[in-house]
């Protein structure tokens, strides 16, 4: 049984499935509630059909730095908080706001009908089209996204979306810290802790800064003096392919060793070359093309291994030689200045 469409809406409010509507109302009483009164975002689904789920994403314009994190984190809710749920791709039509939300609007709000009344309205019906950047709607392969959904709701209700959290964070951190080295020191008087530590010297070959948009200089000169490091010990590298109207692309290739979420990573390293190569230091976002190697990237050795470097050498090449064609992953978002 359907419900007929609002006439007088905005077109991208669809007529709803008995099945949607529930879906709709399990997550407004369990999360989007929530959402949509700490954070600011609001996911309601228009649609399931076709092995594709079709959400309209509600969002303060300024979420738009976060917008693609809580893409994907809304991407993995209904597959793993629903089970009867199935959908190997994701499509998200995003609106973003004219007007800030009252919280206490929302606080009134008894089901998803209505806070997404309450969110339209925050909307300039006159130029509502216009807050649809990808009209039809962004889609996500789902199939490559991590199930992680528990671990990203939790970052998001601690603050991970704020602008102070990352400064937060690290006095966490330092003060854990701090705990840690007082205990050992107290375990361990300070004569006694000696340790025995192997230092990595890396060499810049880059050279100098390059002067155009040539991809070939880009990579030499940030490959030799940043990225071969990473390669070496991280198991990550980029090869830069171009930039146009503001946005970097690039491909990331990481190998088993590389424990970073692929999307921050990729964010990092646009930050790392809007900050370490000054032509492209006008940049705004990023488009990221991400391979999984099977084996090592890059490696290190010491003096006394150099009997594994041909071996090493040839689990490497075997890795780069075995690369999947197409990237696994996709991924943009804007640069931090």
């Amino acid at each position: 049984m359907e419900q007929e469409p609002n006439q007088s809406g905005p077109d991208f409010i669809l007529p709803l499935t008995d099945e949607v509507k529930e879906i709709n109302e399990i997550a407004f009483r369990n999360h989007a509630k929530i959402w949509a009164y700490s954070n600011a975002f609001l996911p309601v689904i228009r649609k399931l059909e076709n092995n594709t789920l079709f959400l309209t994403l509600y969002y303060d314009s300024y979420r738009n730095r976060d917008i693609r994190q809580i893409e994907e984190l809304c991407a993995t809710y209904y597959r793993e908080e629903f089970p009867g749920i199935s959908y190997s791709e994701c499509n998200v039509l995003k609106i973003w706001l004219d007007k800030e939300v009252s919280q206490e609007d929302i606080i009134k709000t008894n089901s998803m009908e209505e806070l997404e009344k309450v969110f339209i309205k925050a909307i300039d019906q006159k130029n509502y089209n216009a807050c649809i950047p990808y009209k039809g709607g962004l889609t996500i392969y789902a199939l490559y996204l991590d199930y992680k959904f528990k671990y990203w709701n939790k970052l998001i209700s601690q603050g991970f979306l704020e602008p102070d959290y990352e400064e937060k964070f690290q006095h966490r951190m330092m003060g854990e810290f701090c705990e840690v080295k007082a205990k050992e020191e107290k375990i361990f008087p300070k004569e006694e802790n000696k340790f025995m530590a192997s230092i990595h010297i890396f060499h810049k070959t880059g050279g100098e800064q390059p002067t155009n948009l040539d991809p070939k200089a880009i990579n030499h000169f940030f490959k030799g003096n940043y990225a071969k490091d990473w390669a070496m010990r991280l198991g990550y590298i980029p090869t830069f392919k171009d930039y146009k109207d503001g946005v970097i692309h690039f491909d990331i290739i990481s190998d088993p060793r590389c424990e970073d979420h692929d999307f921050f990573l990729a964010h990092f390293i646009a930050s790392e070359y809007l900050k370490k190569v000054t032509v492209l230091k006008d940049a705004t976002n990023f488009i990221a093309n991400y391979f999984k190697a099977n084996d090592i990237i890059g490696f290190l050795i010491t003096s006394d291994e150099k009997d594994q470097l041909e071996s090493l050498k040839e689990r490497m090449d075997k890795s780069y030689a075995e690369l999947p064609k197409k990237p696994q992953l996709v991924h943009y978002g804007a640069i931090p200045i």
